[in-house]
């Protein structure tokens, strides 16, 4: 059930450290505010503990975004200012900022990024999306935090990859999973086919001359004559065709499985 929550007593959870009964505490907690955990999240360094109230953070500024809280009677009210769904960017920016130079420049960055894909996004879910991107990579403590990311952001502002940040920001690929993602992981279907077909191009030309047969069953397109050599090469798995590459004498090259 849930219960009025003591800011006072959570105080001292987080000052002791006791994850446990923080944790107890939030999961049941009604009326604390986005306000409230940011100041409570200032009285720890603990990563662990921060971790904690950041998810209760990123809950409470979700549900205010979405559709307001509700009151005693359970009537949904709107959302509690100074958190607004429509804000402008620098107000949804102000409300989800840490307190920390470093941190909080890494969140205008990824706001940046994620505007520049989606222009007609939420700016409060936009900013709310920004820092828990941020709070992941910083609670992972890289070697080099700029690079990863000034990485992250590239590609959520890639213009010819559009479909990776509709994901993050959907929710289908959540903040953690994103920060875990390699390149490979992260590019675009049509980066992904074209690499696949620079390999098999690649086989194909690296094929000795014995392999290759002189035949008059495929007719060229371009030149109209049946002057043409091939080759087959098992490019997908083994179950599947093989992939026949054909070469005319007037140079044009297709293939076929």
């Amino acid at each position: 059930m849930d219960q009025t929550v003591d800011l006072e007593e959570v105080a001292k959870l987080v000052k002791k450290r006791d994850f446990k009964g923080l944790d107890r505490v939030l999961s049941t907690a009604k009326g604390i505010s986005a306000l409230d955990l940011k100041k409570l999240a200032k009285l720890s360094d603990s990563a662990r503990i921060q971790a904690l109230i950041e998810n209760k953070y990123s809950e409470v500024v979700k549900h205010q975004v979405e559709g307001g809280t509700k009151d005693e009677a359970g009537m949904t009210g709107k959302a509690p200012s100074p958190l607004k769904s429509d804000a402008d960017s620098s107000s949804a920016l102000e409300e989800v900022a840490t307190g920390d130079s470093q941190k909080d420049r890494s969140i205008k960055m990824f706001f940046d990024a994620i505007k520049t894909n989606i222009s007609d996004c939420n700016n409060a879910s936009a900013a709310l999306l920004a820092r828990q991107i941020t709070i992941e990579i910083f609670g992972r403590n890289p070697s080099d935090i700029a690079k990863l990311i000034r990485s992250k952001c590239l590609n959520l502002k890639d213009k010819n990859n559009p479909a990776l940040c509709r994901r993050v920001y959907n929710g289908d690929i959540s903040p953690s999973r994103y920060v875990d993602m390699s390149s490979e992981e992260m590019k675009s279907e049509s980066l992904k086919n074209e690499e696949v077909k620079m390999i098999e191009v690649s086989l194909y030309e690296c094929q000795i001359p014995t392999q290759k047969a002189e035949t008059d069953i495929f007719k060229c397109s371009k030149c109209g004559e049946r002057k043409c050599s091939y080759r087959q090469l098992q490019t997908r798995s083994g179950d599947e065709p093989m992939t026949t590459f054909v070469t005319c004498e007037c140079g044009n090259k297709w293939r076929f499985c």
